[in-house]
């Protein structure tokens, strides 16, 4: 046993300089993930309301480069909630639409190359957001638009080079995308544009990078 640890540290002593072959330059990342959104708060003319989305997968990518200690990168995503629950002015109804964003961020990672194969980072960054909404036709407030919203987003993870070129990532990503307005009928009537407030969503990304 005594001369177990010794030669398993010059085994990762002998393995260093290849974690340390980390690429820098043009990247390219699919991403994979789920979203955990938070309850969307509407109102319009003194009326208000709230919408509960379900979770949802998160489809993504970007591109990007990597240097020594950072990465900069242009992150694409699309995901799409169904509607859970929709409440306006006591009244309570399961929803039967669905919540559609597709957000382009411009991000500033932290991610230092430490010599070891995992190594973490952290960053964020901020975009815009197309977004549809049709909380369907049995709901109390119907809404049924789509608008453009002010995004931006804070993440951190963990990245795993595999080689030189490729590496896993894991990370969450806190994403808010500003409020809008949506047109709104409310029982059949038309009552203007609702005010929907942030929304908020809570995500778990997994990623596949390869670095040119």
């Amino acid at each position: 046993m005594r001369y177990v640890l010794p030669a398993a540290a010059v085994v990762l002593l002998l393995s260093a300089p290849a974690w340390a072959e980390v690429n820098t330059g043009v990247y390219v990342e699919g991403q994979v993930g789920y979203s955990f959104p938070e309850s969307v708060d509407a109102g319009v003319g003194g009326i208000d309301g709230d919408i509960d989305l379900e979770e949802a997968p998160v489809f993504g990518g970007a591109i990007g480069y990597r240097f020594t200690y950072a990465r900069l990168e242009l992150n694409g995503s699309y995901r799409k909630y169904d509607v859970d629950k929709v409440h306006a002015e006591g009244l309570r109804s399961g929803g039967d639409g669905e919540a559609t964003s597709v957000v382009g961020l411009v991000n500033l990672f932290i991610d230092p190359d430490l010599g070891l194969p995992v190594h973490p980072f952290v960053g964020g960054g901020v975009g815009a957001a197309y977004v549809e909404v049709d909380t369907g036709n049995d709901s109390p407030l119907e809404v049924d638009d789509e608008a453009g919203a002010f995004a931006w987003n804070l993440s951190a993870g963990l990245t795993w080079d595999i080689t030189p070129s490729v590496a896993l990532s894991a990370s969450y990503r806190y994403l808010r995308l500003a409020g809008t307005d949506f047109s709104a009928d409310l029982a059949g009537i038309d009552i203007g544009d609702v005010d929907v407030d942030d929304v908020v969503s809570h995500e778990v990304l997994l990623g596949l990078r390869y670095t040119f």
